[in-house]
């Protein structure tokens, strides 16, 4: 059985370096890690990446919800997510840390970063952990062996946990990316801009209920129901209206006090 086991991860270290997995450099990027390696996770948590446009799969919520994030952050244009770190360098590095390097089936386990992107033309490296693991002597070893490698990349490294990330600010980010895609619903573009042009003249008549909006030109244009609000979400997505993401979304406010969204 443990030969078998040893068999199997031989064939899938090969496999990961023939498909390019999790290696930021190939030419069309493949997590290192996807849900589907792990049938016994359960539900699969993922979203729809604006800059890949692919669906992307998540280990953990939170991972999802700092990938909203980022995904959300138009100056980031690059996100990486489950990426390798080379073998050969995090076995060094274990050696010269006095750690014990990690194995699977007897064999050396490749070990990921968690996110990899680039912000305002910087490479940045991203660990998403809960804050009961930091107490584990086993986590905090294999984050040193991770930050060396970055480290010795240059690469700005840092360890994001549960607790800064705002629960609040994910789900306004999990409510905005919910529901159908506007060019699904809308897919005649001349008809998506003239719209759109109609919504954001009746959205500046602050006397005008944004539920009304909503009826109104639903009702003039014969569009099913929710084509308008998701219609209202495209036009935060491409950042034609501006709406303040930290705090409750209250649709019915007085629209003078919508702000900048998702700073980082």
């Amino acid at each position: 059985m443990g030969r078998r086991k040893q068999k199997n991860n031989l064939e899938r270290v090969f496999r990961d370096a023939r498909e390019q997995r999790g290696d930021i450099y190939a030419k069309s990027y493949t997590p290192g890690i996807r849900v589907y390696d792990f049938p016994s996770r359960g539900k699969v948590v993922r979203a729809k990446g604006r800059l890949s446009g692919e669906v992307h799969h998540f280990l953990s919520q939170h991972e999802k919800y700092f990938f909203l994030c980022l995904n959300y952050d138009f100056s980031v244009t690059k996100i990486w997510d489950q990426v390798f770190l080379p073998l050969e360098d995090t076995l060094l590095i274990s050696a010269k840390l006095g750690i014990k390097h990690p194995y699977a089936d007897g064999l050396p386990a490749r070990m990921t970063t968690d996110f990899c992107y680039v912000k305002d033309g910087v490479l940045h490296a991203v660990a998403i952990k809960m804050t009961k693991d930091l107490d584990s002597k086993r986590t905090q070893e294999k984050l040193s062996v991770e930050g060396e490698y970055w480290a010795q990349k240059g690469v700005d490294w840092k360890t994001v946990t549960d607790k800064e990330i705002s629960r609040c600010h994910a789900r306004n980010l999990q409510w905005l990316y919910g529901g159908a895609v506007i060019t699904d619903l809308i897919p005649d573009g001349n008809l998506l801009q003239n719209v759109s042009q109609a919504f954001l003249e009746l959205y500046q008549d602050y006397s005008i209920p944004f539920m009304e909006i909503i009826d109104e030109i639903e009702s003039y244009c014969g569009f099913v129901p929710g084509t308008v609000l998701q219609l209202f979400k495209y036009l935060i997505q491409t950042q034609q209206i501006s709406l303040d993401l930290t705090k409750p979304i209250n649709l019915e406010e007085p629209r003078e006090l919508v702000s900048t969204v998702c700073a980082h």
